[in-house]
């Protein structure tokens, strides 16, 4: 169990890794929806590794991101949104990411229960 877990995180981060070459933002809920396919397992597990997944890795590129433009785009966001902090920022992206991954995953998961 724990190696689907992982086996699926491990895709989702690899597909959703893909939009820096060029894909869609959204890519990584179709890397959630195949790894949630392919790797079944019950929803609420499911719905952790996509999320954990991709959290992870959204949170991570905003927080490289951020460090190579000095924090600027985080600056002037947070400013945007009312005074949030940097890491208030980066945290929302981290979230986003993660609730697209989970909910990926879970639809995978969900439909190959339905196909069985």
């Amino acid at each position: 169990m724990v190696k689907k877990i992982f086996t699926t995180a491990g895709i989702v981060i690899a597909g959703g890794a893909t939009a820096f070459l060029g894909m869609p933002w959204w890519i990584v809920t179709v890397a959630g929806v195949l790894a949630g396919y392919f790797f079944p397992a019950p929803a609420g597990r499911s719905f952790g590794a996509g999320f954990a997944a991709g959290f992870l890795l959204w949170w991570g590129s905003a927080l490289f991101f951020n460090s190579v433009n000095a924090g600027m785009l985080a600056g002037k966001m947070g400013a945007l949104f009312e005074g949030l902090q940097t890491w208030q920022v980066l945290s929302a992206t981290g979230i986003l990411g993660g609730l697209l991954a989970g909910m990926g995953c879970l639809t995978g998961s969900l439909a190959r229960n339905l196909a069985d």
